[in-house]
C-alpha cells in the first residue's frame, strides 16, 4: 500500500491469489509486495515474535494547554495553519510547541492539544470515540515497535512490544462493541502472517489457518478472514478463496462461501459481501496483465451470490476492468473506478480511460464523475460516513496528482496534490458529520482541510500526517 501501484505492476503474478484479500480491503484490486506494507524498516532476522503485555515506554503527556492556531501569513513561511470553525475533532501525528507526537485538535474552538509525545504512525479511534491506538515506530533511543492504546486524553492503557524484525501492518481493526482490538504481523523469518488480539485481558493469539488474512469485523462480533485454496497460482476458475468467520471469544470458525472471488466491502447491515472477480487477461503496454471485471453480493445469511456489474463484455472496440470499488458506510452505495482501453491501443501505456461509478446495491447508475486519462497513478476511494461525499485520488494525462471529491454525486470539487506522495491515498479522512475532509498533502504543506462543496482546501497542520477523525458518540 506504501508504494505507487498501477494495473500492469500489480494485476499479474503468481503472488495474486494470495494478495487479493488483502488489496480488497484496502480498495485496489491489484499485486503488492509479497508481505503486508509496513511503516517500519526491517533490520537483521530475529527469531518470530512473541508479543507480551509490556510496558516499554513510560509516557507523561504534556500539560493540557490549548494552543491555538492564528490566522494570517507572515512571511517567509509557505504555509500557515488555519483554524476552522465547526465540529469535530481531529487526531493527526505531528509537532506542537517543538515536541513530536499525537496531537488533537478541536474545530469547536481552534484549540490543539499534544495528546502523546513520542514517533506513532497510523492513530485510529474506537467507535465510541473513548480510547485510539496507534503503532509505536522504533528509533534510535528505542528501538522497539509497539501497538499502544491510549485513552481519549492521551492517557497510555496498554502496551504490546514486538521485537524489530516483525512487519506490522497498519491495519488496526476495532470491533463494532470497541472492546477489542485485532491486527495481523508479517514475519519475515518464518514467512505468513500471526494475528493478534487486544482486549480488556491483555493480548492473545488468534488462532486462525496459514494463509488467512483478517479483513473485517461483523456487525455481530465476529471476524470475517480469507483463506486461499490454492497457494501461489494466478487468478482463474480453479484458484478459489474460502471466506470465513470466526468468533474471536473462542466460537468455532465457520466457511461462508468459496469461489473465484475476494472480497472488498461490506454492507452496512453486515449481511451482504461485496467482492470482486471475473479475471481476464488483456495487453496493456504490450504486457499481459490480469484484471477483475465484475462485481458480486454474497449473502451470507441464505448463501446466494448474484451480480452487481459486469464488464467481462467486450463492447464499441473497448476492453474494460475493475481498478478499485468501496462500499459506503450507511448508504450501501459503491464507487467503483473503471478503466477502459481501444482494442487498437492496448499496446499503449496511456491508452486507457478511468472514470468512477455510483452504483446503488442493484448495480443501477446512479452518478458518474469526469473521466480521466492515463491508467495510473492513485485511485484510492474514501466514502463519508454518511455516505453523501466521496473523494478519490487521480493522475491525470500531464502527469499530476489531484484530490477529487463528489458531493450527492452531483458537486464536483478538485483538490490539486502537489507531490505524488504514495501514502497520500490512504491519508484522507472526511468528519463524522461529513462537513470536513482532511488530507495529506506533500511537504511543506502537511495536512490540509477543506469543507465540502467548498473549495479551496486550506493548510491546517504543516508537517501534519494521519487524520483521524473522532467519531461522534
Amino acid at each position: 500500500m506504501a508504494a505507487r501501484l498501477d494495473r500492469r505492476r500489480l494485476l499479474h503474478g503468481a503472488s495474486l491469489l494470495a494478495a487479493l484479500p488483502l488489496l480488497g480491503s484496502c480498495g485496489l484490486f491489484s499485486r503488492p509486495a509479497p508481505q503486508p506494507p509496513t511503516p517500519t524498516p526491517t533490520p537483521t532476522p530475529t527469531p518470530p515474535p512473541t508479543p507480551t503485555r509490556a510496558v516499554v515506554r513510560s509516557d507523561t503527556p504534556p500539560s493540557p494547554a490549548t494552543v491555538v492556531a492564528v490566522s494570517g501569513t507572515p512571511a517567509p513561511a509557505p504555509t500557515v495553519n488555519v483554524a476552522p470553525r465547526g465540529v469535530g475533532q481531529l487526531l493527526y501525528t505531528g509537532s506542537l510547541g517543538g515536541t513530536a507526537g499525537i496531537i488533537l485538535a478541536d474545530l469547536a474552538d481552534g484549540g490543539r492539544k499534544l495528546l502523546v509525545a513520542g514517533n506513532y504512525q497510523y492513530p485510529t479511534w474506537a467507535p465510541d470515540g473513548a480510547r485510539f491506538a496507534a503503532l509505536g515506530a522504533p528509533t534510535a533511543d528505542l528501538p522497539i515497535q509497539q501497538v499502544a492504546v491510549f485513552a481519549a486524553d492521551g492517557r497510555a492503557l496498554a502496551r504490546f512490544s514486538l521485537p524489530i524484525s516483525p512487519q506490522i501492518s497498519p491495519r488496526l481493526l476495532w470491533s463494532p462493541s470497541s472492546r477489542h482490538l485485532v491486527y495481523q504481523v508479517s514475519d519475515p523469518v518464518a514467512g505468513g502472517l500471526n494475528a493478534w488480539i487486544i482486549d480488556e485481558a491483555g493480548q492473545r493469539p488468534l488462532a486462525l489457518p496459514p494463509g488467512a488474512f483478517i479483513w473485517h469485523w461483523l456487525p455481530d462480533g465476529r471476524i470475517t478472514y480469507t483463506v486461499p485454496l490454492l497457494r501461489d497460482t494466478p487468478p482463474s476458475a480453479d484458484a478459489q478463496t474460502a471466506i470465513w468467520t470466526i468468533d474471536p471469544q473462542g466460537g468455532a470458525a465457520r466457511r461462508e462461501m468459496v469461489g473465484a472471488f475476494y472480497p472488498f466491502g461490506l454492507s452496512p447491515d453486515g449481511a451482504t459481501i461485496y467482492a470482486v472477480g471475473g479475471f481476464r487477461t488483456t495487453l496493456a503496454a504490450g504486457q499481459q496483465a490480469v484484471g477483475v471485471t465484475t462485481i458480486v453480493a454474497l449473502d451470507l445469511s441464505g448463501g446466494m451470490i448474484r451480480t452487481v456489474l459486469d464488464l467481462t463484455a467486450v463492447s464499441a472496440g473497448e476492453s474494460a476492468w475493475i481498478e478499485n470499488a468501496a462500499v459506503a458506510p450507511s448508504t450501501g452505495l459503491l464507487a467503483v473506478c473503471r478503466a477502459t482501453i481501444p482494442i487498437g491501443a492496448q499496446q499503449n501505456a496511456v491508452g486507457a480511460v478511468n472514470d468512477l461509478l455510483i452504483l446503488d446495491a442493484a448495480g443501477r447508475e446512479v452518478a458518474r464523475d469526469l473521466p480521466w486519462q492515463n491508467n495510473s497513478g492513485l485511485r484510492w476511494i474514501n466514502w463519508s460516513p454518511h455516505g453523501l461525499h466521496v473523494a478519490y485520488h487521480a493522475q491525470v494525462a500531464d502527469g499530476s496528482s489531484e484530490l477529487r471529491a463528489l458531493h450527492g454525486g452531483i458537486e464536483r470539487a478538485v483538490y490539486p496534490v502537489r507531490a505524488a506522495d504514495p501514502r497520500t491515498g490512504l491519508l484522507a479522512a472526511w468528519s463524522s458529520d461529513d462537513r470536513w475532509l482532511a488530507y495529506v498533502d506533500a511537504a511543506p504543506t502537511g495536512l490540509v482541510i477543506a469543507e465540502a462543496g467548498k473549495p479551496p482546501a486550506l493548510p491546517f497542520a504543516a508537517g501534519g500526517n494521519f487524520p483521524a477523525w473522532r467519531p461522534w458518540t
